[in-house]
């Protein structure tokens, strides 16, 4: 009988760059792009082309030509980053054309300073004072709190 070998293997890939390969594998994707016309170079001389400022705005990252592994993008990875750059950068106008439409309609407020705590009491009372007139805040605290007496004896009687 033939028997199955099930133990488990484990296989690595990995990419090896060479010269000729940074001009065949993108920088995204990870996959040789044989044919030149489904790749784009990200540097074009000592300039970046717009599919590297693209993906140097998407990853946060400085691309440059000296440090970077692979010197392609492959087409379709280009096109996904150019379709979100623009994206970002509508939903960026959108958002500041809503903020400048909020603020016309509602006014704007530039700058808040906070106050002292002296300028705030102030402010407190004054409006106590235009709530409960001039002197009402002054006159609670001086009437003196009546105290409340009753002389009703008490109906509860004790057990014995």
């Amino acid at each position: 009988m033939d028997q199955v070998d099930l133990t488990p293997t484990k296989t690595i890939s990995r990419v090896n760059l060479s010269p000729k390969s940074k001009e065949t594998v993108c920088i995204l994707c990870v996959e040789v792009v044989l044919n030149p016309d489904y790749r784009r170079k990200l540097f074009s001389g000592s300039n970046k082309s717009q599919a590297c400022v693209n993906l140097e705005t998407l990853v946060a990252a400085k691309l440059d030509r000296g440090n970077s592994l692979t010197e392609i993008i492959s087409r379709n990875c280009a096109r996904t980053n150019e379709n979100v750059v623009k994206k970002i950068l509508e939903i960026r106008q959108q958002f500041l054309s809503s903020k400048e439409k909020l603020a016309a309609h509602r006014g704007t407020v530039d700058l808040v300073k906070r106050q002292s705590k002296a300028l705030r009491d102030q402010v407190v009372r004054g409006k106590r004072k235009a709530l409960f007139g001039e002197s009402s805040a002054s006159a609670v605290i001086d009437e003196p709190v009546p105290l409340v007496t009753s002389t009703e004896k008490s109906t509860q009687t004790v057990l014995a």
